[in-house]
């Protein structure tokens, strides 16, 4: 669901899920039907035949989720200034992970921001 929220709502194929969230493409199917009898995820046909997943936007725990995510990057700051230094250093590596698996996956740039900025990684790794 993470992928699929943080990617700005696109369609994406179960192999392109699989890359984002490094889980494989078989595990993906495997678990797609439980996110599609709970209404989370819808399937779409894609123009070159291959089946899309994109959020439902109207189901009630999709927009959780996504006000969730929405609230934890505009609080993200105060978060890191209240954690332990160890803790930044982590939370700073798996951002850095984030950014690099977003840039890698992401063609077009977008602005996304429900990730930490390259900024508040900086700050994190600075204040350590």
């Amino acid at each position: 669901m993470d992928t699929l929220i943080s990617k700005h709502y696109d369609a994406l194929t179960a192999g392109e899920i699989a890359e984002y969230t490094g889980i494989s493409e078989s595990t993906f199917t495997r678990n797609k039907d439980e996110l599609l009898d709970l209404e989370m995820v819808e399937e779409i046909d894609g123009e070159s035949g291959a089946t899309r997943y994109t959020i439902n936007e109207d189901n009630e725990v999709v927009k959780t989720l996504v006000r969730f995510h929405i609230d934890l990057s505009e609080h993200a700051e105060r978060i890191l200034d209240t954690t332990s230094s160890d803790r930044r250093d982590l939370v700073a590596t798996l951002a850095q992970q984030s950014l690099k698996r977003t840039a890698d996956s992401s063609a077009d740039e977008r602005d996304d921001a429900r990730d930490l900025s390259p900024e508040v990684v900086s700050r994190v790794r600075s204040s350590s």
